[in-house]
């Protein structure tokens, strides 16, 4: 532009010049001829110029337009490098899971090769613990009061495999003269029976020998008479709702006999469930109820006796049956036939009886304010048990609540009638009551 006004100003300068001259031309015509031709100059670069400057506003214009091009252009590369570095993000998460999938799996196979196992992987504990307060008075009418723990368990259940199950429990029990701690049960299981209806158990058991069902803190006396534990063997099997089996253990030796296995006996029983309900109903027989641990402790401790001289088979019947949160215990069990026993310390004194025993319960079950709660009521009996130290007749009560996961407070109260003065009992009654707290696991 500046070039164009410098032009324009030198055509003027030199009309000025031409108009100046004109003294000196001769001839007029070709002055104007000139000036003419210097006007046309001076518009056609006046048109130029407008032409220009037009020019040089598109270059601008389209100057504009490009670099709005080329911004929405690198947003663009923005956008595109934000979604492809996202996509990227997803595919190198997705491989670090895949890779770290693969890198469990290989040690996962490693350990397998290397029989590295937890032992959670097969061992399962299980354990129990119960604090009791009892109060109350005795058939000679003397009060009594005390804090004891009563129980405490520690099981183990091993499965390696699942027809293998080694399995003990650790027990300790309050309140007994040789506090200690035994060895309760250890054996082991053979058998499957989702797969196979028979199962093999050898070591220490508790013979299946009675039911012994109770909702209540202390034993039934169907237990007192009857549980046996032993070493021994017992071959089981359970199929469409039967089940039983039979069992050999040591068992207590004959007067003079020699030191062979003497304890057999054997079970069967049914089992019928629909939805409302399940009914379980069994006998059980063994060849010495002698063996049961209060008849071997009375032989023990009162005869002076480690022997019998006659085996005496029992019998035990057992009938359980649930109705929603409603259960009823009902069993007997009895001696099927008089002892013949003389004492060491008087000869003249013979044992003769036929103990006897048995359990009635009722228990229901219902949740009070979100708490877990057992109620129950019951009555048991005994005839001619009085030389083993127990009552003819216990009325009895117990409610359970379930104060935290796995905790219990009982409150339980029984009632005992013993045998007549001609029985050999006091005629008396006595009554105790006992609370207890049971953490299981």
């Amino acid at each position: 532009m500046k070039k164009i006004y410098q032009t324009t100003a030198m055509v003027a300068g030199m009309l000025c010049m031409l108009g100046g001259a004109s003294a000196f031309a001769g001839d007029e015509t070709e002055i104007e001829v000139l000036k003419r031709q210097m006007q046309e100059v001076i518009y056609q670069n006046q048109q130029l110029t407008k032409r220009i400057v037009e020019l040089e506003a598109g270059q601008r214009a389209a100057a504009g337009l490009q670099s709005k091009r080329v911004a929405e252009l690198e947003a663009g590369q923005d956008t595109a490098a934000g979604l492809q570095s996202t996509e990227n993000s997803v595919r190198l998460s997705e491989a670090a899971r895949i890779r770290r999938s693969v890198i469990q799996e290989e040690v996962a196979n490693q350990l397998a090769e290397k029989g590295g196992q937890s032992i959670n992987d097969y061992v399962r504990l299980s354990g129990l613990i119960e604090g009791e307060f009892a109060a109350g008075d005795d058939f000679e009418g003397n009060n009594f009061n005390e804090f004891v723990l009563a129980t405490v368990e520690l099981g183990f259940d091993i499965e390696v495999n699942e027809w293998v199950r080694g399995s003990f429990l650790a027990l300790y029990e309050g309140g007994e003269e040789d506090d200690h701690i035994i060895i309760d049960e250890g054996f082991i299981n053979i058998g499957n029976y989702d797969q196979f209806p028979i199962d093999f158990t050898v070591g220490k058991i508790y013979v299946p020998f009675g039911n012994f069902e109770t909702n209540m803190i202390q034993d039934p006396m169907t237990l007192e008479i009857g549980e046996i534990s032993d070493f021994g063997v017992d071959i089981g099997f359970e199929a469409a709702g039967l089940y039983g089996g039979v069992f050999v253990y040591n068992g207590m030796k004959n007067d003079g006999g020699s030191d062979v296995i003497k304890g057999y006996g054997a079970q069967l029983g049914y089992v019928f469930e629909n939805n409302s309900m399940t009914i379980d109903t069994g006998v059980s027989y063994v060849g010495n109820i002698a063996d049961s641990g209060t008849i071997d402790d009375f032989f023990n401790d009162d005869l002076g006796k480690e022997t019998v001289h006659d085996q005496v088979d029992g019998l035990g019947l057992h009938a359980i049956a649930r109705f929603g949160s409603a259960m009823v215990v009902a069993e007997y069990v009895t001696a099927l036939d008089n002892f013949h026993d003389a004492s060491t310390s008087d000869p003249e004194t013979i044992y003769t009886a036929e103990p006897s025993a048995w359990n009635v319960e009722f228990g229901y079950e219902v949740e009070l304010v979100d708490i877990h709660s057992h109620f129950a009521i019951g009555v048991q009996g005994t005839d001619e048990a009085v030389e083993l130290g127990l009552p003819e007749t216990r009325f009895i009560a117990a409610a359970s609540f379930e104060i935290f996961p796995a905790t219990a407070l009982t409150f339980e109260y029984f009632y005992d009638n013993d045998y007549d003065l001609g029985d050999g009992g006091t005629d008396e009654s006595a009554n105790t009551f006992t609370t207890q707290l049971a953490y299981e696991f």
